[in-house]
C-alpha cells in the first residue's frame, strides 16, 4: 500500500558536510508534502534528512564559517509568539546574531521582540526589529521573498547571522529555493532553520551555486 506514492522530495549526496548541493539528486517518491500530518510521510522525510547528515538539532551545527553569511528562519507558532523556539535560537545562535527582520504579524513581531530583548544584552548597541511586508501572508511571492532574503543577507557581516522572523509562506519560498525543492521546504510551527550563504550563492539574479543547509525546521518543544 505504500508503494505508490507520488510527488519527489529532491536533495544531494554530494557532500557530506555541508549537505545540501545540487550536483546530484536523492530521490525520496512521497504522496504527500513533507509538512503533512500523515506519520508515514513524517517519517520518510527524516529518514531522507538524516540520509544526507542534516543536521538533527541546533548543537550540531558548527560556527558560521568567517567567509559566510548565516540567515537563520524562525517561523513562530501561529497564534501566540514562539518564546521557546527564540529562545532555543538563541541559546544556539545567538552569539553570532547581528540583525532581526521581522513581518508585521503579532506572531512575527512577538517572537521577534523577545529574541531581540534576550540578545540586545550581548550586542554592542543593542538588537532592534525591523519590519518588512515583504514576507507578510499567504500570497508572498517567490520574488517578494528572495528580495527581502537578499536584502538581510546584503546587510550581514561575514562570519555572523541574521534572523527574519515570519509566517509559513514566506519562509517556504526562502527555503524552497534554497533546496531546490518544493516538497522539502517544510517549515512547521515554531521552527528554527538555518542557511549559510557563501559569496556564489546570493544575490538571487547571479547566484551560481546553492546556500549551505545546516538546519532545517527544527521544532524544540517536539525535539525535547
Amino acid at each position: 500500500a505504500r508503494r505508490h506514492h507520488t510527488g519527489i522530495l529532491r536533495m544531494s549526496l554530494a557532500r557530506l558536510h555541508p549537505p545540501l548541493t545540487r550536483s546530484r539528486l536523492f530521490f525520496v517518491r512521497l504522496r504527500r508534502a513533507p509538512c503533512s500530518r500523515d506519520p508515514y510521510t513524517r517519517m520518510l522525510i527524516s529518514a531522507a534528512l538524516a540520509q544526507l547528515a542534516l543536521h538533527a538539532d541546533p548543537s550540531g551545527v558548527p560556527a558560521v564559517h568567517h567567509s559566510a553569511r548565516r540567515l537563520i528562519l524562525l517561523r513562530p507558532a501561529a497564534t501566540v509568539a514562539a518564546t521557546e523556539t527564540a529562545d532555543a535560537l538563541a541559546e544556539h545562535f545567538g552569539a553570532d546574531v547581528r540583525f532581526v527582520l521581522a513581518s508585521p504579524t503579532p506572531a512575527s513581531l512577538g517572537g521577534a521582540e523577545h529574541l531581540a530583548a534576550r540578545l540586545s544584552p550581548t550586542v554592542i548597541g543593542g538588537l532592534g526589529v525591523e519590519t518588512s511586508q515583504g514576507l507578510a501572508g499567504e500570497a508572498a511571492a517567490r520574488e517578494e521573498a528572495l528580495a527581502v532574503r537578499d536584502f538581510v543577507i546584503r546587510g550581514t557581516r561575514d562570519g555572523s547571522a541574521s534572523v527574519i522572523v515570519s509566517d509559513e509562506r514566506g519562509l517556504h519560498e526562502i527555503l524552497a529555493e534554497a533546496l531546490g525543492s518544493e516538497e522539502a521546504a517544510c517549515v512547521p510551527d515554531s521552527s528554527v532553520s538555518v542557511l549559510d550563504f557563501g559569496p556564489g550563492s546570493w544575490p538571487a539574479v547571479v547566484a551560481d551555486e546553492p546556500p549551505t543547509a545546516q538546519i532545517i525546521g527544527f521544532t524544540p518543544s517536539r525535539s525535547s
